[in-house]
């Protein structure tokens, strides 16, 4: 006679022991810390457009050339590519492969994230956590990914900052009481953390 499977699957749910507090307090933690930063983001956008009315803010766009708005939205939408393509490289360093519908998919909603709310490596590094993890990375790798994807940004930012400041130097004012007048100096410090690195790769 073949088994309930009914009964039996009954029977394992009542012998499975109840989560206790301590197993469930981290996503509680995590739950409620979401919920903190979404709030604080909500306060601090409405403490930023206080000042601002909504017909001003209206205005302002009906006075815009069409084609600045264009621009303005392509403009964006080719900086989430090629801010995508960080954790593409990112897996391509670790040697793990993801499908690349998926990749593109956590990367954009992560940077949505990050820029939106601010706080880039604990925003979109828990978005990456969440999703990645589903998909079978460890956390480890996932680390891996949000460190590989922060340095990559901000080496770009060094050089391109390094660049500008050298190109066209700016007078710095007084008050920053810096020992030089003048940005060059400035730009080739900024330009030595990415030297290094490359030295050192």
């Amino acid at each position: 006679m073949a088994p309930d499977i009914r009964a039996i699957t009954i029977k394992t749910m009542d012998a499975a022991p109840p989560f206790t507090l301590r197993q469930r307090l981290p996503r509680l933690l995590g739950s409620l810390l979401g919920l903190v930063l979404f709030l604080g983001a909500l306060w601090v956008l409405q403490r930023t457009l206080e000042q601002y009315r909504y017909q001003d803010m209206v205005d302002y766009l009906r006075a815009l050339p069409a084609t600045n708005i264009a621009a303005a939205l392509l403009l964006t939408v080719a900086s989430y590519l090629v801010m995508t393509a960080y954790d593409l490289l990112a897996l391509r360093y670790i040697r793990r492969r993801l499908d690349w519908h998926r990749t593109l998919f956590a990367s954009f909603i992560s940077y949505a994230f990050s820029n939106t709310i601010g706080l880039s490596v604990l925003t979109s590094g828990s978005v990456r956590f969440r999703l990645f993890s589903a998909w079978g990375l460890s956390a480890l790798e996932i680390t891996k990914v949000v460190l590989f994807s922060t340095l990559t940004l901000w080496l770009g930012v060094l050089v391109c900052g390094g660049l500008v400041l050298l190109v066209e130097p700016l007078h710095l004012p007084e008050v920053l009481r810096l020992p030089v007048s003048h940005s060059g100096w400035l730009g080739a410090l900024l330009l030595i953390p990415p030297v290094g690195w490359l030295l050192l790769g």
